[in-house]
């Protein structure tokens, strides 16, 4: 069987099963209730296994990968509860890591047999001595890089941020007491967010986007992720990054943002629409 745990201050009952994961801030966001997401084990008093979904994120495999129990229900939990949840609120793909992964290689194979395909994550280790000699980043005339607060969200008429940050928190005010925001601006137009997508205790998974290729290239993503360091290195809290190997303006902004590549590491991924 498959169990939900329900209450959110049960969440820390599968904290052991996080030696398999390592620091892992978009985990801990959600086992820490600062993040929406869900949990799902094969035990709630002493779980082995379980399922940790970060919405809008990822899902999590981890722990024992041989619990036939647990196995056997995996696929209908996704098709019954998961997808048609997943799908209202636009989440369109399964993307899955698997921790330790070379145990759960065979399981994800017979569990999924839709046939999931594997990418490549690209994580980054941070180093604020590398960071501390990167030159100053200069943007062209009429943009702005400014600190997300109530009163950039009042500001922003076309709610780009709260949207932003409705993905990943429960709300503007929860983001506001507990994560850390940056945002460019042309013309009052937000056209960039560089955001706490998911906060563990002193860690913070950074999610940067820019909205239009007609604002790229222009060093917003690389000066937003300046300024979000430098706030984060004065808070005592250590930024992440992640990103996935086709990404290779977001590689090329980590590496200029003080931020070592480390070896990739397997994702797997499914339509949705393809579960069935």
């Amino acid at each position: 069987m498959i169990f939900q745990i329900k209450n959110k201050n049960a969440y820390k009952s599968i904290e052991h099963l996080l030696k398999f994961t390592g620091t892992n801030p978009v985990i801990q966001g959600v086992m820490d209730g600062r993040n929406p997401g869900r949990i799902y084990v094969d035990n709630l008093r002493k779980p082995a296994a379980a399922l940790v979904w970060a919405i809008n994120e990822m899902f999590f495999l981890i722990g024992e990968a041989d619990i036939t129990q647990f196995n056997n229900y995996l696929k209908q939990l996704f098709l019954s509860e998961i997808k048609p949840e997943a799908m209202e609120i636009k989440e369109e793909m399964i993307n899955l890591e698997t921790y330790p992964y070379e145990q759960w290689q065979s399981t994800v194979r017979e569990i999924f047999s839709d046939g999931m395909g594997i990418g490549q994550r690209v994580p980054f280790i941070f180093n604020e001595i590398i960071f501390s000699k990167q030159p100053p980043i200069e943007i062209p005339d009429g943009y702005k890089i400014k600190i997300i607060n109530r009163d950039t969200l009042l500001e922003d008429m076309e709610n780009v941020i709260l949207k932003e940050i409705l993905k990943f928190w429960p709300s503007a005010m929860d983001f506001l007491s507990q994560g850390i925001g940056i945002c460019s601006i042309k013309d009052q137009t937000v056209v960039g967010t560089c955001i706490s997508a998911f906060a563990g205790r002193h860690d913070h998974e950074i999610g940067i986007n820019t909205y239009s290729a007609a604002h790229r290239g222009k060093g917003l993503g690389k000066a937003m992720a300046r300024e979000f360091i430098s706030i984060c290195i004065k808070r005592g809290i250590i930024p992440h990054w992640t990103t996935e190997d086709f990404r290779k303006d977001s590689i090329a902004i980590a590496k200029k943002a003080g931020f070592i590549q480390l070896p990739n590491y397997p994702v797997y991924f499914l339509p949705f629409k393809e579960l069935l």
